[in-house]
């Protein structure tokens, strides 16, 4: 357990206090932050797929580099 304190509120004491703040909010700003968490919900999954998609992007280009160094670099077999 955690003892040492920097002499103002403890992680508890704030979670405690954010918590009752959040259930005191009234209706309609509750619904308005719901509103911009979905928004946001929404950015981060375009920003995850674009992520994701350049990542398959780099790592086939990768691999097409593997491929071009490998018929150049290796000599061909004489039968």
């Amino acid at each position: 357990r955690h003892v040492k304190t920097h002499g103002k509120i403890g992680f508890q004491d704030l979670a405690k206090k954010i918590g009752a703040k959040w259930r005191a909010l009234p209706l309609d700003e509750l619904a308005e932050y719901k509103r911009l968490a979905e928004i946001d919900a929404q950015r981060y999954k375009k920003d995850i797929e674009k992520f994701e998609k350049e990542q398959e992007e780099v790592a086939a280009a990768e691999t097409l580099k593997d491929m071009v160094r490998g018929s150049i670099m290796d000599p061909p077999t004489l039968v």
